[in-house]
């Protein structure tokens, strides 16, 4: 099996952009419900709802996020130690590290 390496960088690198453009748009969310709720514009069982079910998602968000972090950052561990693995078995095929 070849793994290609950077490609497995560009998809971590990726996941990690996608997971804090998400942060930003839960950030941007937070940022309209506080102002709805500031305001008289809105206001009613309809908004009532609308804010609980926002906020829970928005105080979840944030675990949900570092879950997919560390996850990632697993992968790209395993990944570093793959290629690790390579580098030496490429070393001792060519003769140069090996008894």
């Amino acid at each position: 099996m070849k793994i290609d390496y950077e490609l497995a960088q560009d998809l971590y690198t990726g996941l990690n952009t996608s997971v804090d453009q998400l942060v930003d748009y839960v950030k941007e969310i937070k940022k309209i419900i506080t102002k709805l709720d500031n305001s008289d514009s809105w206001d009613g069982n309809g908004f009532n709802t609308y804010k609980s079910k926002l906020s829970k998602l928005v105080d979840n968000f944030g675990s949900c996020c570092n879950y997919l972090y560390t996850l990632n950052n697993n992968i790209m561990s395993a990944i570093d130690r793959y290629q690790q693995v390579d580098a030496q078995v490429a070393q001792v095929l060519s003769g140069s590290g090996g008894s």
